[in-house]
């Protein structure tokens, strides 16, 4: 494979760029902000510069993970959010059409309301915020290509510290200086290894697999849980993890439970994903 990496130094971005190079696939690493790591520049809202680098680059894969994740950035700034996550997922799919290039769309479990799940890859879609709908419309976007694969994943990090981007490194810069974290205790999360949702997408690609699929680590915890399943790994005291049981009235809606099925993945692959209990402890 030949593969255009968009948004290649976020959290899921390097995670790409590590298994694509273990996995011998040539990769071209693009961002928009951060250039680091030899990435080139590429703003994806920008059609004209997509189709100048894919003009230079005869790409077999486009593999995007540019995106704003945040629900309340998304709340507070919605042209902007589906600036990154649906209009420029538009300029890659008529890219990806124009140069009969495979389109990877990463979007998010948060495409559903949360009220039944677990989710299959071909249930009724219901986004509760601005993060989700705007997604879901870069799901739609994606899915005009004729060889797309979307991707639907939960709430990732890496066992990686150093990692500036990874939800531990900003709970583990607290806890060492004997700080209070503070996080909800309430929904339900399925934290995933962004390193493993690399893993499968690259075995997924290698199998030429389209369409929808769901990757998930199957652990249920809450933000708080998992707050308190790395303090345990790091040595900490769990009590300063402390429990929020409603959320701030202030805060963009989320679903109680996104819990991914992916039974379609796992017929399609032998692969596991590590819960965080095992992924945190072994570091």
């Amino acid at each position: 494979m030949k593969v255009l990496l968009t948004g290649a130094n976020g959290l899921l971005g390097r995670c790409f760029a590590t298994e694509l190079s273990k996995n011998n696939h040539e990769c071209t690493l693009c961002g928009n902000n951060d250039l680091s790591n030899g990435a080139i520049k590429l703003d994806i809202r920008d059609f004209d510069c997509i189709m100048s680098v894919m003009k230079a680059g005869n790409y077999t894969h486009i593999i995007n993970c540019s995106a704003d994740r945040d629900p309340e950035s998304c709340l507070n700034s919605p042209v902007d959010a589906y600036g990154i996550n649906s209009a420029g997922v538009e300029n890659l799919a008529k890219a990806a059409k124009e140069f009969d290039t495979t389109l990877v769309h990463i979007s998010t479990d948060y495409v559903f309301d949360g009220k039944n799940p677990p989710y299959s890859e071909s249930d009724h879609t219901y986004p509760l915020n601005a993060y989700g709908r705007s997604k879901l419309a870069g799901e739609l976007a994606a899915q005009t290509v004729p060889n797309h694969l979307v991707l639907r994943i939960p709430a990732l990090f890496r066992a990686d510290l150093s990692d500036t981007r990874n939800l531990i490194y900003k709970i583990n810069q607290q806890l060492s200086l004997g700080k209070t974290v503070a996080f909800d205790n309430k929904a339900s999360r399925f934290y995933t290894l962004a390193d493993d949702i690399a893993r499968a997408t690259v075995q997924l690609l290698e199998k030429e697999v389209t369409g929808i699929v769901h990757l998930s680590a199957q652990e249920r915890t809450t933000k708080a849980e998992f707050a308190r399943i790395f303090a345990r790994s790091a040595g900490y005291d769990e009590s300063l993890v402390i429990n929020l049981d409603l959320p701030a009235p202030t805060t963009e809606k989320r679903p109680d439970d996104t819990h991914l099925d992916t039974s379609y993945f796992h017929s399609l692959c032998n692969f596991e994903f590590s819960p965080p209990s095992i992924a945190l402890t072994q570091g």
